[in-house]
């Protein structure tokens, strides 16, 4: 997906070899609930049905009073001061549970909440380690499982070496948890192996069953765990009420399950399930949670690619009240209690506004984000973003007519500039940033309009050249199957334990495909005056430098340069990757946040990742220019300089400190140091001044800094 955190998208079709079928993302809250397996709407009263819904109203609105009922949210034990000195009152709830018919049941903020305001927290009703994990992350904290750890004494022998611990105090607190669940994990592998089912999601189905019955037996909703030692988790009950979109679920992803839970059930002990379960509850408990699992990142890691450190998948009720928006104005976070999972906002907030969150990659052309949502979450977004564009005027789909249409708002304006490049090409005449040609509307039916006019041909804003449209698709289909081949060489097997002749191999053919198909930067300064005397059937139809392709051949390039020692260019990847990230989310010009730090940025986790990530690779450049005699290898002085111009437009920051006497390796400091302090501060607004991440970005910062420092007084 892009530079973006993994995900688990369900799965649309049933396939050997495909059986992931857990979503990080939460469903659409817009749909209606699914009714119970047993549920029979004729012989059912009015009066019955009214009194279910009031307790499922009264059950979620103490559910978002409990994970809402304090504003001052505690990390690491510690309170977050610099959020918590601008909230009125700490003692006020954040959201608040509403219901409509356009939004269905969702969050509305309840006081104004400034970026980075914590707006929830919850501790998931159930969750469980991904199988390629099982071995490494304790089964009850999710911490790290040292590698002496892994011997017998900290694994569950009864269920076949499928629980692990990292100490004998965690194991013996999950204890009552996992003792009901260990007989059938013992037939899990061969269940979800025979029927192709995905491990993780029937181990979720478990999960769920052993702590209803545990909250049978104990009646106190706390399933076993030491409130004093231990966050309080969501009541299991709340797993009901959650959405399970099963009549819309693709036939042979739904036999095979069907198949798979009859199986578990009849795997089950009588004494070890509570008595309504059925393999009709189970299969609708199988489809809650396909539909509504959230990835739980590692707490530990502080990289830059921590967001996408997916090590357990867990169920959050409340956190699933969020609806989705491709300009979300909150996001979620990983906590460094287990399995908790806190939303912040990711800029300032409105009283009344409601809380949104984006289940798909902003980064994803309109097109291909509607096509995502439409079939994995069974509706089709109408969010401020996507009706920005104004696809029903009837009017050309460039940059000048979306952003005039769109001028009561200069927050919407900018969005719907970003989403115009997003899926753009550029004028082969003019080849300016304003002149892009923008394609048809994607050939999926559900994604199409009757007035997106795909017989006409695309006008360029500046010359009035006109460029058939069946020429763009086709231009944007050869881009596509290209791009294929290139970003799945730079997938095999990650940079991490790719070979460098690997390494090399991906590098080459993600920057030949960048040379063939977008157009560079540079393009833009040296506009030809001759340009207009250029046959428009001879150019060749580039992409946009921010077109969602390119963005993502950007961010695998910043992955796999560094280990070949290429600094620069993997700075000025990782640098685009960033400008492109802000600019989905509606960030104003570079320049302010660059005169802040970074505290004006949008609170989003992978934009902070980005720049923690260019400031890294600008760090080495600066080490490897100060020791180029020693022969590391950098590229020609002409590239390296482009490649830091791009660095220092991106941050918004002038390419020359004022010092004539600046060298290379000093001005390769200089960005390093502000591409940390960006990283710094959106992750300070996101996860708080102490959690880990911020401070491994400012105490990277730091370093660069006291660098800095020592190479200006030579």
């Amino acid at each position: 997906m892009s530079p973006t955190a993994e995900v688990y998208q369900p799965l649309t079709s049933h396939s050997t070899k495909t059986n992931s079928m857990l979503s990080t993302l939460p469903p659409s809250a817009s749909s209606p609930p699914t009714p119970p397996p047993d549920y029979d709407a004729n012989t059912e009263s009015t009066d019955s049905r009214r009194a279910r819904a009031a307790d499922r109203r009264t059950r979620l609105r103490r559910l978002v009073a409990s994970c809402t009922a304090a504003t001052a949210i505690t990390l690491d034990g510690e309170l977050d001061d610099v959020v918590n000195a601008t909230i009125p009152s700490p003692h006020l709830p954040a959201a608040t549970l509403a219901v409509s018919r356009d939004s269905g049941r969702h969050l509305r903020a309840a006081v104004p909440l400034p970026r980075g305001a914590p707006v929830l927290a919850e501790v998931a009703a159930a969750y469980a380690v991904l199988r390629d994990h099982l071995d490494s992350r304790c089964a009850r904290c999710l911490g790290p499982i040292p590698s002496s750890s892994a011997a017998s004494t900290e694994c569950c022998p009864g269920c076949i070496r499928q629980t692990f611990y990292c100490s004998a105090a965690c194991r013996r607190a999950d204890a009552r948890r996992h003792t009901p669940q260990c007989q059938a994990l013992r037939q899990l592998t061969g269940i979800a192996a025979s029927h192709e089912v995905d491990y993780t999601l029937l181990r979720l189905v478990v999960d769920v069953l052993a702590r209803g019955a545990m909250h049978h037996d104990c009646g106190d909703g706390v399933v076993g765990l030491e409130k004093e030692e231990w966050p309080t988790p969501t009541p299991v009950e709340c797993v009901d009420d959650l959405l399970a979109h099963q009549r819309g679920a693709d036939p042979a992803w739904i036999a095979a399950v069907d198949a798979a839970v009859r199986d578990l059930h009849s795997s089950l002990p009588p004494a070890r399930r509570p008595t309504s379960t059925t393999p009709d509850s189970l299969l609708a408990l199988a489809c809650r949670i396909n539909t509504n699992a959230h990835g739980i990142a590692d707490p530990t890691a502080v990289g830059p690619a921590a967001s996408a450190s997916t090590v357990a998948v867990g169920l959050f009720p409340c956190v699933a009240l969020l609806n989705h928006s491709c300009a979300p104005n909150c996001a979620y976070v990983p906590d460094a209690a287990a399995a908790r999972l806190v939303v912040r906002a990711i800029r300032d907030v409105q009283e009344g506004e409601e809380l949104t969150v984006a289940y798909v990659s902003l980064l994803m052309s309109r097109e291909d984000r509607r096509a995502s949502l439409l079939e994995t979450k069974r509706f089709l977004c109408r969010c401020v973003r996507c009706d920005a564009r104004g696809y029903n005027s009837g009017e050309d789909d460039n940059v000048e007519a979306v952003a005039g249409r769109a001028s009561t708002s200069a927050f919407v304006a900018r969005l719907a500039r970003a989403d115009v490049e997003l899926n753009a090409l550029v004028c082969p005449v003019c080849r300016s940033p304003e002149a892009v040609l923008v394609p048809a509307s994607s050939a999926n039916a559900h994604t199409s309009t009757n007035d997106d006019h795909d017989d006409a041909p695309l006008a360029c804003p500046a010359c009035s050249l006109s460029v058939p449209r069946a020429d763009v698709t086709a231009r944007l289909a050869a881009a596509a199957s290209s791009f294929a081949a290139a970003s799945d060489l730079a997938c095999r097997g990650g940079p991490a334990a790719a070979s460098a002749p690997a390494l090399a191999a991906a590098s080459a053919s993600l920057q030949d495909w960048l040379a063939a198909n977008v157009l560079p930067s540079s393009a833009y300064k040296q506009q030809s005056s001759a340009a207009s005397s250029t046959s428009a059937t001879s150019s060749r139809l580039l992409l946009h430098p921010r077109h969602h392709l390119a963005t993502d051949v950007y961010a695998h390039l910043a992955r796999v340069l560094p280990p070949l020692a290429r600094f620069p260019a993997a700075a000025a990847a990782a640098a685009r990757v960033a400008a492109a990230t802000a600019a989905v989310l509606g960030a104003g010009a570079t320049g302010e946040a660059a005169a802040t730090g970074g505290n004006e940025d949008p609170a989003w986790p992978d934009l902070a990742d980005a720049w923690l990530r260019a400031g890294a690779a600008a760090d080495a450049a600066a080490d490897a220019a100060l020791d180029e005699a020693g022969g590391l290898p950098t590229n020609d002085v002409d590239e390296a300089a482009e490649e830091l111009d791009v660095v220092f437009e991106a941050l918004g920051a002038a390419a020359s400190s004022g010092n004539e006497a600046a060298t290379p390796a000093t001005e390769w400091r200089r960005a390093a140091v502000l591409a940390y302090s960006r990283s710094t501060g959106i992750r300070a607004a996101i996860f708080g001044a102490r959690h880990p991440r911020t401070v491994a970005a400012a105490e990277a910062r730091n370093a660069a800094e006291c660098a800095l420092r020592e190479q200006e007084a030579e």
